[in-house]
C-alpha cells in the first residue's frame, strides 16, 4: 500500500506564509517571496539577443509635410471599422434633484445629557 503522505514528497512550505510549492518553484504563489539563495543557483549564461527588424512601410515624407490636406497612402493591413460608441442622448436630463429636496431639514435640537453612572470597571 502506497504511503499517503508521498505526496508531500517533492513540495516545499514557504518560510513567510507556509504555502506548499513544488520544489522546483523559486517564488511563492501566494505571498511572491522569493525563496532561494543566489549563491545556491550558481552562474548562467547570458541569453544572446536577437536582433528584431521592424519593417517601416515606405512612406515619402513630402506626402504629410509639405501638404498636411493630402491623404496618406492606404496600407495593406486596413484596420476594420468599429461602430461609433458614442450616443447621442436626445430625450437626457442630468437634474437628480428629488421633490422632496425642497423642504428644510427637521432636526431637533435636544439637550440630552450622557448618563456616565455606568462606568465598566
Amino acid at each position: 500500500m502506497a504511503d499517503a503522505l508521498s505526496k508531500f514528497d517533492n513540495l516545499v512550505q514557504c518560510p513567510d506564509c507556509g504555502c506548499l510549492t513544488e520544489n522546483t518553484v523559486l517564488r511563492c504563489p501566494e505571498c511572491g517571496l522569493f525563496h532561494y539563495n543566489l549563491e545556491e543557483l550558481g552562474e548562467r549564461e547570458t541569453p544572446t539577443i536577437e536582433q528584431i527588424v521592424v519593417e517601416k512601410p515606405d512612406l515619402n515624407p513630402a506626402l504629410y509635410s509639405l501638404n498636411p490636406n493630402s491623404p496618406l497612402p492606404i496600407s495593406d493591413l486596413e484596420e476594420e471599422e468599429h461602430p461609433d460608441p458614442t450616443i447621442i442622448w436626445s430625450d437626457s436630463n442630468n437634474d437628480f434633484v428629488f421633490e422632496s429636496d425642497d423642504r428644510p431639514l427637521n432636526i431637533e435640537n435636544t439637550d440630552c445629557p450622557i448618563d456616565r453612572s455606568d462606568k465598566d470597571e
